[in-house]
């Protein structure tokens, strides 16, 4: 038995297909944006106040540079958390999505750096970014802010210098 569905329900039926084909969505509304992305970005030469710590040694590279490797997002609801896959066990950005699939995430890491000469600093580096899902929910972009916290000799010590960065990200999804 053949039924008869009006042109017009068809043509809902086929726009809510292509909406859900083309942005797949975690029952709360937000993007599915879990997977594994190769992560590209390209960091700014750091700005220090009052002073920059010795070039010489260290950890925290100075100078602009471009960072690419890859990262897996999990995503639970609106909550999202990304790990390199190179150290899955390190901790890495959490943060959240929304509707509009506007991504914030952060991680604060306090470390040792290499000495820098004679010298030993200890950091306090502050990570956010903000990304964009992109129509196609395969590509993610947006920006980090990077802030460098320097004490020298003990992680107590008085602030020797903040130094502080901006970045460029984009995200391409290459796996589940």
């Amino acid at each position: 038995m053949l039924v008869s569905i009006p042109a017009r329900s068809l043509s809902l039926i086929a726009a809510a297909a292509l909406m859900s084909a083309c942005s797949e969505s975690t029952g709360t509304g937000v993007p599915n944006v879990a997977g594994v992305y190769h992560w590209r970005e390209q960091v700014a030469a750091v700005t220090c106040t009052p002073q920059r710590p010795p070039a010489e040694g260290g950890t925290v590279i100075f100078d602009a540079f471009l960072s690419e490797f890859d990262v897996r997002i999990q995503q639970s609801g609106s909550q999202i958390t990304m790990f390199d896959t190179a150290f899955p066990n390190d901790p890495g950005p959490t943060g959240s999505i929304d509707a509009a699939g506007k991504i914030s995430v952060a991680l604060v890491v306090d470390f040792q750096e290499e000495p820098r000469g004679t010298r030993t600093f200890f950091d306090n580096l502050t990570i956010k970014n903000d990304l964009t899902v992109q129509s196609s929910s395969t590509r993610l972009v947006g920006s980090g802010s990077y802030v460098n916290v320097f004490r020298e000799g003990s992680a107590t010590a008085p602030v020797f210098a903040t130094c502080s960065r901006t970045s460029t990200i984009e995200l391409t999804k290459t796996g589940t």
